[in-house]
């Protein structure tokens, strides 16, 4: 990197598109997206929100879900499995612009199983939720709590350094948003802190396969996750939901995760919760 010149205090820089290194045939001899459906996608597979089929289902013949024709969030096997399922999801479908932001986006996540099952795993091993004659002495007061912090950050990274550098002033047209997790908090002085706060029934989120005692109805621990939008705690969304089975298999395995550089190639790296939200 070139220093400045001589009695300079800054100097414009123009961002501009992004470059993927040399060699770019990795991404077509092996995409990544082949190596998360061989691997990883028929564990946390979408299933129906009834009666749980799934059309990668070994048990059962393979099923054909499709996605509630409102809200988009959820999938069923059959009209019938729909209709009965109709007053549990009643309050949660809604296809209204004006939901809240924060709502909208959690319900998105939670749609995806294959991101929910990689947080479960996180959850498991950072807690050390499998070895539990192991751990040291944790108080059952606690619950398994994750603080997610997203952002909406600009989808195009050349707009995004722009701002970063404030070169571009935000006006009343951003530019195309993604989100982005920013950070996954755990630690008991979190959950104290969280515990501490008021109490807000409508950030709560609590999922079917948690009972009215907030106990899980599949033995299994029940997780906490508290999505914060833009570091803004007092309007945050928690969703209380079970862990499951899946999760606790690839938890008990712990097998090495394949990851692929387009400098590196594919590689392998040990498991770990940090390689697993990686």
């Amino acid at each position: 990197m070139s220093s400045l010149p001589s009695g300079s205090s800054s100097m414009n820089v123009k961002f501009v598109h992004t470059q993927v290194p040399t060699p770019n045939n990795i991404f077509d001899d092996m995409p990544p997206k082949e190596v998360v459906k061989n691997h990883l996608r028929p564990i946390f597979q979408e299933h129906c929100e009834l009666c749980k089929k799934s059309n990668t289902s070994e048990e059962s013949p393979a099923v054909r879900l499709r996605r509630c024709g409102r809200c988009k969030l959820v999938w069923y096997c059959s009209k019938k499995c729909q209709q009965e399922h109709w007053p549990l999801h009643k309050s949660d479908c809604s296809d209204n612009p004006d939901d809240a932001e924060l709502r909208r986006i959690v319900m998105r996540i939670l749609a995806q199983r294959l991101l929910r099952g990689f947080i479960e795993v996180f959850c498991i091993t950072s807690y050390d939720i499998i070895n539990t004659n192991h751990r040291p002495p944790r108080s059952p007061k606690l619950p398994y709590l994750l603080r997610i912090d997203l952002g909406i950050e600009p989808a195009e990274i050349s707009k995004f350094m722009e701002i970063f550098d404030q070169q571009t002033e935000v006006d009343s047209n951003p530019p195309p948003g993604m989100v982005q997790v920013n950070a996954i908090t755990h630690s008991e002085e979190y959950v104290k802190e969280y515990l501490s706060r008021p109490y807000r029934k409508d950030s709560r989120y609590v999922e079917e396969s948690v009972d009215d005692n907030m106990k899980s109805k599949n033995g299994l621990p029940v997780m906490i996750m508290e999505f914060v939008l833009r570091g803004d705690v007092s309007s945050s969304v928690s969703v209380f939901t079970s862990l499951t089975p899946q999760a606790m298999e690839v938890a008990r395995k712990r097998q090495p995760y394949t990851q692929i550089s387009s400098i590196r190639g594919t590689f392998k790296v040990p498991f770990s919760a940090d390689s697993t939200i990686e």
